[in-house]
């Protein structure tokens, strides 16, 4: 196995541990994430946020993480899209991708129904259509939702208003949206 801190990147042969939580953020590490990362099947916190990783995340991994919970990918120099296949991580809690350099749209994730932390801004995602907070009403126990400086537009659905009424933390700012904020915002208690 090759030394970490020598190199500043990891090696492949992670992918081959049975690891529950891998948390190295805020490390200075660099280079692409290994793809045999996002295999490790028995993952349930994966945390390699805050360092200088460059990759393309691999279209399959929310297929071969089951059970993750926590997934903090943010403030790194990720480029492409966000997997759809994230999507089936039914057991996610927090989800932070912000600060990277993704593209394309966000997906639904109405099937991340336990989603406590969404965290997705800072990045070149976008899209006129906002269909994916339609899909975040399904997060019952959506607390925070971040989608900020991203290249979004179009008009906030109504369907805004049947996000979790235990939201506490709704930041959209610099995303171009426009027209009227829709009245059944004031559904959200605990904004």
């Amino acid at each position: 196995m090759r030394n970490v801190e020598e190199e500043g990147e990891l090696p492949a042969e992670l992918g081959n541990l049975n690891l529950v939580e891998f948390i190295v953020n805020t490390n200075g590490l660099s280079g692409s994430i290994p793809f045999s990362m996002f295999n490790i099947s028995t993952l349930e916190i994966l945390d390699m946020g805050i360092n200088y990783f460059s990759s393309n995340l691999p279209s399959t991994m929310g297929f071969s993480l089951p059970d993750v919970e926590v997934l903090y990918l943010g403030s790194n120099r990720l480029s492409g899209v966000i997997p759809i296949s994230v999507t089936n991580t039914s057991k996610l809690t927090k989800l932070s991708m912000a600060n990277n350099f993704l593209t394309g749209t966000i997906p639904n994730f109405g099937n991340s129904r336990l989603l406590q932390k969404f965290f997705i801004g800072e990045n070149n995602l976008t899209g006129e259509s906002l269909r994916f907070f339609s899909s975040l009403t399904n997060c019952r126990y959506l607390k925070f939702l971040m989608v900020s400086e991203t290249k979004l537009s179009g008009v906030l659905p109504a369907s805004i208003g049947n996000l979790s009424t235990s939201i506490q933390n709704f930041y959209a700012s610099g995303c171009n949206i426009a027209g009227a904020i829709p009245v059944e915002i004031g559904n959200l208690s605990s904004l």
